[in-house]
């Protein structure tokens, strides 16, 4: 680079991923060598709503000050979307244009999720700017093991208007294909028939085969430094956990949530763990044959614990941060155990497929107590005495002739992201953030209260917080900074 005034910067285009020598030099004289080689880290993120980030939209729903909105006569005084009068139904293309905003709308893909946020990490770990890091996210809500081998577009309503381009993705192919495709050269991918992920029936029970598209071992681009991996609970039911420890029971044979029967119990779950370890290894196979990445690069994320209270108890029976609906009550006996069926089989079911399958399995964030005193019930003293930060009790518009406000406060009030005790999202939390409605919920009568318990649901209720998920991405960083190698530091 000749630089007649080396006091401005000067920009020149550097082959990847060789990189180049680049000497400055003055008037035909060299006066500075450096040789500039840019890492770029190919981060992957695959599985279900955890890795997603659902529950945590990149833009919360903004909501009306004196507009309330009545789904019937019973159910009238709940919050409207802003800009919306009150006569806008949920059916309304109007009412949809105004809904959250995600990274992918169908997956509730959330530039919160500790997979993206693990990739950011790595991005700015590099003190001398030189490492790129390139993510690929396709995690989605309500997957299983079985999902993603099939195209799957999560449960959202068809995109509105007001998506960017991104978000208006829809998938035609697995997460296991797209993976494939985007890894391979243009044109090179085709479905290897002699592979059958399904046999032993561990993904499917029936005599139907499951294959995946790859390529040639020299037509692959790249392959991935790490991929980041959470999936497993909905293989086990989580849904069906999740309702049968917070949903009335006379509300149970109403509902579906993710196409799981609602009334799963620990001992159901346990049945299902039979199912488990083939399920692993099916994807494990998978895995490998797509991306030819090293085992122990996969890194499996545990799910976290969401059964203390503030104190460290269990949390007890309440409807505290679940009246969004009458649906909803958490059973404090049911939540215990399924804490112990989590503690004692499941997460231990987890470790051992991981290491079978040569996984790193990222679980600090339960062994270290990151979650301790933090789960869906825990409400410190200081937030009760904040109504729209405790979010205990759902704000309802009343009108009393003529005149009405919003008590205990006013919708608009609800910060998202405020830190909070609990590091989990209540029904009520999910609904004021993400706000879903949709007229494609499977509902077995039940009436507009199982409708309004779904909506919470599907709106990311349960799931980890923004600082939950950071928790979580917390220890996946740190086993993602061990099993990459180490910068070698450019020339003096």
């Amino acid at each position: 680079i000749n630089a007649a005034d080396c006091s401005k910067p000067v920009e020149a285009q550097i082959p990847y991923p060789d990189g180049a020598e680049v000497k400055l030099a003055k008037s035909g004289t060299a006066i500075a060598t450096e040789t500039i080689k840019v890492e770029d880290l190919l981060v992957v993120g695959l599985g279900d709503s955890f890795g997603a980030g659902d529950g945590n939209p990149d833009r919360p729903v903004s909501f009306r000050v004196n507009r309330p909105m009545m789904y019937d006569v019973e159910r009238d005084g709940y919050p409207q979307r802003y800009n919306l009068t009150s006569d806008v139904r949920y059916t309304d293309a109007r009412f949809r244009n105004k809904g959250a905003g995600w990274v992918h709308r169908g997956c509730h893909r959330s530039l919160y999720s500790h997979q993206l946020r693990t990739a950011l990490h790595l991005a700015i770990d590099d003190p001398s700017a030189k490492r790129s890091v390139t993510y690929l996210g396709l995690a989605c809500s309500g997957a299983t093991m079985l999902s993603m081998f099939n195209a799957y577009n999560g449960y959202e309503d068809p995109v509105s208007s007001a998506d960017p381009p991104h978000a208006r993705r829809v998938a035609e192919l697995s997460q296991i294909d797209i993976l494939g495709h985007a890894l391979c050269a243009p044109g090179e991918t085709k479905l290897d028939t002699e592979v059958n992920y399904n046999e032993g029936e561990f993904l499917e029970i029936g005599d139907r085969k499951i294959h995946t598209h790859v390529c040639p071992e020299a037509q692959r681009l790249r392959k991935p430094d790490l991929v980041l991996l959470s999936v497993g609970g909905n293989d086990v039911g989580f849904s069906g956990l999740v309702s049968n420890a917070a949903l009335l029971n006379r509300y149970l044979g109403y509902v579906k949530l993710f196409s799981e029967d609602p009334r799963i119990t620990p001992d159901n779950a346990r049945v299902f763990m039979g199912r488990i370890p083939g399920r692993y290894a099916s994807l494990a196979k998978a895995l490998k044959a797509a991306t030819a990445v090293e085992p122990s690069r996969i890194v499996l994320s545990a799910y976290p614990d969401m059964h203390e209270d503030h104190e460290g108890k269990v949390c007890q029976s309440s409807t505290r941060g679940f009246d969004v609906g009458v649906a909803w009550r958490l059973d404090g006996g049911a939540v215990g155990a399924t804490q112990k069926f989590m503690e004692d089989v499941f997460t231990p079911g987890m470790a051992k497929a991981a290491a079978e399958a040569g996984w790193t399995f990222a679980s600090a964030h339960r062994s270290n107590g990151h979650f301790k005193r933090r789960g869906i019930c825990a409400l410190s003293p200081e937030e009760l005495d904040e109504p729209s930060l405790s979010n205990a009790q759902f704000p309802r518009f009343r009108d009393n002739n003529g005149t009405g406000s919003w008590a205990p406060y006013k919708p608009g009030d609800y910060r998202p992201y405020a830190s909070r005790q609990r590091f989990f999202l209540t029904p009520n939390d999910a609904f004021l953030a993400s706000h879903f409605h949709t007229r494609h919920i499977p509902i077995l009568d039940g009436g507009p209260e199982v409708q309004i318990a779904l909506w919470s649901a599907y709106s990311g209720a349960f799931h980890p917080t923004a600082q939950g998920q950071a928790a979580i991405g917390d220890a996946v960083l740190a086993e993602a900074r061990r099993l990459l190698p180490p910068r070698q530091p450019s020339s003096p």
